[in-house]
């Protein structure tokens, strides 16, 4: 600013960082420097300033009416105040908190009080008028805040110094005799975060930088797969669902959803933050596969299958269930699955604390209260799954019984009762917003009653798995038989399974994870019902690699010298395999036949060039041909169309098929 010809002042707490300052300015600027306490600043001070500009500073205030007021005190009339603060709604603010060593939550805790209505109601105390909030940045709703301030008794004596870059803008309605804006900056939070992560990096073991290596590649993964999948039907009817929901529609009432309802609540904060896209609701499912693979490596060491192997059901799942295989792209699936996962997790954490043991008095207390805890906690999940998915949720609250019967079935009717009452009640409290909205009659129709439909229409036979995997095995010519084979031969792993925990029952010294993993594994297994395809049987696969891994432990003490070539030979599979089942994507990505998409919701995944003409010129046909803005568009990919060319649905379904439409509409 002084080399712009301003005269700036320097005001600070602390004679420390005064004295550096007036070190780095030693021999360029003379600038006049002051150490004060911005709530009682020094009288000979008090309006004698035209723009007042702090960074970060409000949320590190202890008292911010008393600082505000005795920061306005330095204004002119017609004086600006300009303020740089985090925004509170900013997850990467508290990750930064988090992750950087020199930071303290007891010094950052402000920074939740940087929020419009408290901020707002700080700059009237103190005089200041005509408020107003600005945001920018990538993720425009969660960007940090400048908090830029004005005082004035007349208008046409408003000091304008050149201070703010160009681009910000301001306006507000007047209050009393000082005026008061808000904008974001971004750039100090990336690059202390920066810092902190290159720290942390520093410091940090070899197995830390393996474990960092290792989520880095699923999370490229997981990005590959959400830019080189094609489309599916489920996700582009599930995409244009968030969006009549986005558009002020009534879940159920208005719209059509055959599940629970949690994920498309989850997703329309997710998509009212990135946008209508597709690739924007891939990234949700991506977060969801992270998340799974994270439980299910807590499921690994809790039912201690060795810290080799705990790799191998992470590999199965890159494998066999990448991000999106999983509930056709649709995030109601995995956010159920997810929570599935998560109570088992729990419950066999809570199955070790329960009872507790009579060492003490006060510790038997603290593990029966932390068991109570850990109980009521996998029954609050199994309800989140039940919200996702009602038949995941079931089976997750089944399992969860299963286990607390299996632990002491004598004294197991207390903590069953602790576990239905915790998942009703929060079961209810989900529900909720269905019963107040008035769509719980189509709820109850779409979500239940409606089921008869799906079950007689959709349904897939288990057994018809492997008869057409013989088939294919017998018929060596069929088109990609490598692919089929590899995916039918997922019917296998459950059995697999079975038997090996069947086998391994009485070589096993310890058996106290054996009725778990059965419940676990039949759990898994009717997941996928009623369409035992290999999409839904992915569902069993995480149960199915852990009861194989724990009851191989058995057949290392007969078969010790095999353990080392075993354990490489399913990673060396799988591991071939998935790269196998990526290599259309790649071919695709090094193709010049192939670009990513710029179609409306559709933009930034990769389409072929002749499929993406074609179905824009698709788009224009439907347009042309509607005679208003309400056509009935017929047809699986019903949702994908009504996104790509802005028209509106008439009827509650954008998928509508003899499965959706269901007890009254066939």
């Amino acid at each position: 600013m002084a080399g712009r010809g301003i005269r700036p002042e320097g005001f600070d707490l602390s004679p420390k960082l005064l004295a550096y300052l007036k070190s780095v300015l030693a021999g360029s600027y003379d600038i006049p420097l002051y150490c004060g306490d911005i709530e009682t600043p020094p009288a000979h001070l008090e309006e004698q300033f035209d723009v007042l500009v702090g960074f970060f500073v409000l949320h590190h205030l202890f008292d911010l009416e008393k600082g505000m007021a005795g920061a306005a005190r330095l204004l002119k009339p017609g004086g600006r105040m300009v303020f740089l603060e985090p925004n509170p709604f900013n997850p990467l603010y508290y990750a930064q908190v988090a992750l950087t060593p020199r930071m303290k939550w007891r010094a950052e805790k402000g920074l939740t009080r940087m929020r419009p209505p408290i901020l707002e109601k700080t700059m009237h105390k103190a005089g200041l008028s005509r408020f107003s909030m600005r945001r920018f940045g990538f993720f425009h709703r969660f960007s940090p805040i400048i908090l830029p301030c004005m005082a004035s008794n007349d208008s046409s004596k408003v000091f304008h110094s050149g201070v703010l870059p160009s681009p910000f803008s301001f306006s507000g309605a007047t209050v009393s005799k000082r005026r008061f804006h808000v904008v974001p900056f971004m750039k100090n939070t990336i690059s202390d975060g920066w810092f902190a992560v290159r720290k942390l990096w520093e410091r940090a073991s070899a197995t830390s930088h393996l474990r960092v290596a290792g989520w880095a590649v699923l999370s490229i993964l997981g990005i590959y797969h959400a830019i080189c999948r094609g489309f599916l039907v489920d996700e582009t009817w599930y995409l244009r669902v968030i969006q009549r929901m986005l558009e002020g529609e009534t879940l159920y009432r208005d719209v059509y959803l055959n599940v629970t309802p949690l994920p498309a609540y989850l997703t329309v904060v997710w998509i009212g933050a990135f946008g209508v896209e597709m690739l924007a609701m891939r990234m949700l499912t991506v977060v969801c596969f992270l998340l799974t693979v994270a439980v299910c490596l807590r499921i690994a060491r809790l039912v201690d299958i060795g810290k080799k192997a705990q790799g191998l059901p992470v590999i199965s799942l890159c494998g066999y269930a990448p991000p999106g295989e999983i509930g056709l792209g649709a995030p109601y699936s995995p956010l159920a699955f997810l929570f599935f996962l998560c109570a088992f997790s729990l419950i066999l954490k809570w199955k070790e604390e329960y009872p507790p043991p009579p060492v003490l008095p006060s510790e038997g207390r603290e593990r029966k209260w932390r068991s109570l805890l850990l109980l009521a906690s996998a029954g609050a999940i199994a309800a989140l799954s039940f919200a996702s998915k009602q038949n995941i949720g079931a089976i997750a609250l089944a399992l969860t019984g299963f286990v607390v019967v299996a632990a002491d079935p004598r004294r197991s009717l207390g903590p069953i009762a602790l576990l239905g009452s915790v998942f009703c009640l929060t079961t209810t409290a989900l529900l909720l917003p269905v019963w107040f909205t008035g769509g719980w009659p189509q709820f109850l129709d779409y979500g239940f009653l409606n089921k008869t439909s799906y079950l007689t229409y959709g349904g897939i036979s288990y057994w018809g798995g492997f008869w057409r995997l013989l088939k294919m095995i017998s018929d060596p010519g069929a088109v990609d038989i490598v692919r089929q084979i590899g995916r039918e031969a997922m019917s296998f792993f459950p059995i697999a399974a079975g038997m090996a925990l069947v086998f391994s029952w009485r070589m096993l010294r310890s058996n106290r994870h054996i009725w778990p993993l059965w419940g676990f594994l039949i759990a898994g297994f009717l997941c996928a019902y009623p369409r035992f395809d290999y999409i839904h049987l992915a569902m069993a696969l995480p149960p199915a690699m852990i009861g194989l891994l724990y009851a191989w432990r058995s057949f290392a003490t007969v078969f010790a010298a095999w353990t080392r070539y075993v354990h490489a030979g399913v990673a060396v599979w799988v591991f071939l395999w998935s790269v196998y089942m990526a290599r259309d994507g790649m071919h695709w990505l090094l193709s010049d036949h192939y670009r990513l998409a710029d179609l409306p919701h559709y933009r930034g995944i990769l389409a072929h060039h002749a499929w993406h003409e074609k179905v824009r010129r698709t788009a224009e046909d439907i347009r042309r041909y509607a005679t208003d803005d309400h056509p009935f568009i017929l047809g699986a990919f019903t949702g994908f169309y009504y996104l790509l060319t802005g028209l509106k649905t008439p009827t509650p379904f954008d998928i509508p098929m003899r499965t959706s439409l269901g007890l009254h509409g066939t």
